[in-house]
């Protein structure tokens, strides 16, 4: 090990810590020197999760070793001009992109299991026998698995590129029909669907009507899926132990469903991993962020605190 830490703290994560995380893995590179990379980075990411798994009532600590790629999709109509309410035409820009947006929600991504299977399989000796039998056989399981996953849009997430209609934008006046409507969806993309023209391209057939045009709407938030990082290296394992000795509970590599300032630092590490240190009773629990009554309780805070000081302490003595 080297005993140098770093510690980032970007100011515009949220946006795609252009100005911030950017800037500070270039300082990092050159701290480094030529040819060296940093043993590992530890990000935000998922968390501490009791009752995922059916029969067992402890937490699950999920460690994101992978992470979506993101794309924003800008959806315009024009084809119908505008005119006065008073004499509509039998469609309209508005009903036209309505249908378009109900196409793309009605024909999601394909899934896949295959990944999440595999970081069942690394928890599974921590698991009863019978969920290991279960973890053992993805030829017989995975279905049920799959059914399982997609009754809840926080594990249907971790199964395919998902679709979100986010803006929508169109008229001015009451009384008068807008020559054009737009939507802007935002997808976050599954390793399994690669890169950005794959996603623009299903949704193109999604729709299927040449009045509408789909595009990418460019932004600094617009990325590929990352690299897979390890689940054998240094870094995986000092978080796996730390996790153990303050948690009391096994870890499982998972798929990142949000995007982080890791981005930003493919080139820093080759063993990039997403974690937050804090444990929630249930899944719905996470419907919490950036939505109504977002908070962290006392026990959290205090848990959270004894990870990153067991972790910096455990990895800063190590051989």
């Amino acid at each position: 090990w080297n005993e140098r830490f770093f510690f980032s703290f970007g100011h515009d994560e949220e946006i795609g810590g252009v100005n911030g995380a950017r800037h500070v893995s270039e300082e990092i590179l050159t701290r480094l020197g030529p040819g060296r990379k940093a043993e590992f980075i530890l990000d935000e990411g998922p968390f501490l999760v009791k009752g995922v798994v059916p029969g067992y009532e402890g937490a699950i600590g999920f460690i994101g070793n992978r992470e979506k790629g993101s794309v924003s999709a800008e959806i315009k109509v024009d084809c119908c001009p505008p005119g006065h309410s008073s004499m509509p035409p039998p469609v309209s820009n508005i009903g036209i992109l309505s249908e378009a947006i109900q196409n793309l929600e009605k024909r999601p991504f394909s899934t896949d299991v295959e990944g999440y299977f595999a970081g069942l399989q690394y928890a599974s000796p921590s698991l009863p026998w019978w969920f290991r039998v279960i973890t053992a056989n993805p030829w017989l399981f995975s279905p049920l698995l799959k059914a399982h996953m997609l009754k809840k849009p926080a594990t249907a997430a971790s199964t395919r590129t998902t679709t979100a209609v986010t803006i929508l934008r169109s008229g001015a006046k009451i009384n008068v029909l807008p020559g054009e409507a737009r939507a802007w969806i935002n997808h976050r993309i599954h390793p399994k669907d690669k890169n950005i023209e794959n996603v623009l391209a299903h949704d193109r057939k999604a729709i299927n009507d040449k009045r509408v045009t789909v595009s990418e709407f460019k932004s600094d938030g617009n990325i590929v899926p990352s690299p897979i990082s390890p689940v054998d290296s240094n870094g995986f394992m000092a978080i796996r132990d730390s996790v153990a000795r303050c948690f009391k509970c096994p870890v499982m590599p998972c798929l990142m469903p949000g995007n982080t300032d890791t981005r930003w630092f493919w080139n820093v590490s080759d063993n990039i991993y997403r974690f937050t240190p804090i444990v929630f009773e249930k899944l719905d629990d996470t419907k919490m962020f950036h939505g109504i009554d977002e908070r962290i309780s006392t026990d959290n805070l205090v848990g959270l605190l004894t990870f990153y000081v067991d972790l910096v302490e455990s990895v800063g003595t190590s051989n």
